[in-house]
């Protein structure tokens, strides 16, 4: 998970130092939140089974994400990996506005999506030190990605894949963007 969180972060800081100001996430936040959600995806795999992204949210991301934990991951994860777009309720802001719902809808900035995110996986980290069942489960997922055992949900080996492959095509469309400047 440490060189998936620094990957992400060196991204962003990248994003920020070629682009000062509150602008810098203006027309780069959907490559941004297009890792995040797929890294979230994976990352909540590791100690939940069924709808463990909303799981995940809900018992370690910040307070003010937990009532939007059930809308998370179709209104953004679904649309933005699979539509590249979001649709009708979920809107995405360049800054570090914080999550909020009108109207039956939710937006947030990205910026404040990555601190959630990262306060949910260091929060998942320590609890893993004292949680059997939380234990027992990354263990499980663990042996499940590396093959050791069948996967007891569909094509789940291809998760590590896609996650690699989205990061990737992520981190070489921003470094070629940066070089061009």
């Amino acid at each position: 998970m440490q060189s998936m969180l620094d990957e992400l972060r060196n991204v962003v800081g990248d994003i920020q130092a070629a682009n000062p100001g509150n602008a810098s996430m203006v027309h780069r936040g959907h490559v941004i939140a297009v890792a995040y959600m797929c890294a979230l995806d994976a990352v909540s795999s590791y100690g939940y089974k069924n709808k463990n992204v909303k799981k995940f949210i809900r018992n370690h991301f910040p307070d003010e994400y937990k009532g939007y934990a059930s809308k998370i991951y179709p209104g953004y994860r679904h649309n933005l990996v699979h539509a590249w777009n979001l649709f009708g309720t979920a809107a995405l802001l360049p800054g570090n506005e914080t999550i909020s719902g009108q109207g039956g809808g939710v937006s947030f900035g990205i910026l404040n999506f990555v601190d959630a995110f990262e306060k949910g996986v260091s929060d998942l980290l320590i609890q893993l030190k004292t949680d059997k069942t939380l234990q027992e489960r990354a263990l499980y997922r663990y042996r499940e990605v590396t093959g050791e055992i069948k996967p007891s949900r569909g094509d789940l080996p291809l998760i590590p894949v896609a996650v690699g492959f989205v990061l990737g095509v992520g981190v070489a469309y921003l470094v070629a963007a940066l070089r061009r400047k």
